[in-house]
């Protein structure tokens, strides 16, 4: 008596052992415009840091010192703008009633463009200041942990010059050796099951 067998069709998955690193996506080694020493470093190695946390201070008394001077001249700026404007209108008065010959309309209108070139200039210098000013403040660019501190309060801080270095080890980029053949059927952005150090994870094909 013969037997009936039921074949049906079953996918085994390809199993690929490859050795590779394992790297952040998401990386930065914060550093500073200015040109001054670390009052306080806020964070140790390996603390979790949220978006925006505040990580170091450093000493910008010297900003404060010309912050005052650029306010001082932003007024006086503004006062002479602002006489300059009344000047100019009551000139163009005059010159409309005859009263006032048109080189002393030109010469105020000069003196106005003039003061307006100059309250320019402050509120030019006092936004400069004040995005220097952010750089006393080194910020976590992102969520993640802080890998590695350069400095400790007292340092003196560079234009440049590593202060700490924050990672978001929350996805990480993996890199593998693999011959053309184990590969042949991979494509860019296919989904794969992978085990990273025994730990399953889910990966895309960059």
């Amino acid at each position: 008596q013969g037997l009936v067998a039921v074949v049906t069709d079953t996918l085994l998955p390809t199993l690929l052992s490859l050795s590779g690193t394992a790297a952040p996506v998401r990386e930065a080694t914060l550093s500073t415009k200015l040109m001054a020493s670390v009052t306080a470093v806020l964070v140790q190695e390996g603390d979790v840091v949220a978006s925006g946390a505040l990580l170091a201070r450093l000493d910008a008394r010297d900003l404060d010192a010309k912050a005052a001077q650029v306010a001082a001249s932003s007024g006086a700026a503004e006062a002479m703008h602002a006489q300059a404007a009344a000047h100019v209108a009551r000139m163009r008065k005059l010159f409309a009633e005859g009263a006032a010959p048109k080189a002393t309309l030109e010469a105020a209108e000069a003196s106005l463009a003039q003061a307006e070139a100059g309250l320019g200039a402050t509120r030019a210098a006092a936004a400069e200041l004040v995005a220097v000013g952010s750089y006393a403040e080194v910020r976590a660019p992102f969520a993640g942990r802080v890998t590695r501190r350069f400095v400790d309060p007292g340092a003196f801080a560079a234009p440049g010059a590593p202060l700490l270095t924050v990672q978001d080890a929350s996805t990480l980029r993996i890199t593998v050796h693999a011959t053309p053949a184990s590969v042949r059927t991979l494509r860019r952005g296919q989904k794969l099951a992978v085990l990273i150090e025994g730990e399953p994870a889910d990966a895309t094909i960059e």
